[in-house]
């Protein structure tokens, strides 16, 4: 009669067992090996990404190292040390609470990228020598190193436009929404 050897049991055997556990793992681990490869800055000096939310005007940089500088006054803005891009288009993705908002899919890829508010004040993100670079109407504040924001908090996003592309369009503040920028 020959034994088991529970240490000796294969990899397949194990699937057959816990399918839904070791598929939940392998799902959980590819996304975050997929999020750590996206959404982290490299360390070859790439600009770090950048995040707009809560409906406003609000361009976070995510990365705790970078910074937004003033360009000549408070409606310019660019980031600190110039840091140079893969290219010049930005890969935009949208999350709105609606999905409906977002005709045109909830991705885009282009240059520039401008935010339009309820007041019709455009705040507008573009790379030119794969620099970035800011341009408000109206004067910008920073309330943190890696924020800059508009103002007034009763504005509220009521378009985003990737090149050409009218990405989408919203009647009333979504506070739940999210648009990150990022080397396409």
């Amino acid at each position: 009669m020959t034994q088991t050897d529970e240490g000796s049991r294969s990899i397949s055997s194990g699937w057959f067992d816990n399918p839904v556990p070791i598929a939940t793992a392998a799902l959980v681990g590819g996304l975050v090996g997929f999020g750590l490869g996206v959404w982290m800055p490299t360390a070859s000096g790439d600009e770090a990404p950048i995040r707009v939310k809560n409906g406003s005007i609000e361009l976070h940089l995510l990365s705790a190292s970078a910074e937004w500088d003033e360009d000549g006054d408070r409606k310019n803005w660019k980031v600190k040390g110039d840091p140079e891009r893969n290219g010049n288009d930005y890969e935009v993705i949208a999350a709105p609470t609606n999905s409906a908002s977002c005709t045109n899919g909830l991705s885009a890829t282009g240059n520039p990228v401008a935010f339009t508010d309820n007041e019709g004040a455009t705040i507008e993100i573009r790379s030119t020598g794969r620099k970035t670079k800011v341009k408000s109407r109206d004067d910008l504040t920073r309330p943190t190193d890696q924020l800059i924001a508009q103002a007034n908090a009763t504005r509220f996003i009521r378009e985003i436009k990737v090149g050409n592309t009218v990405l989408c369009t919203f009647s009333a503040k979504d506070t739940g929404l999210r648009v990150v920028l990022i080397d396409p």
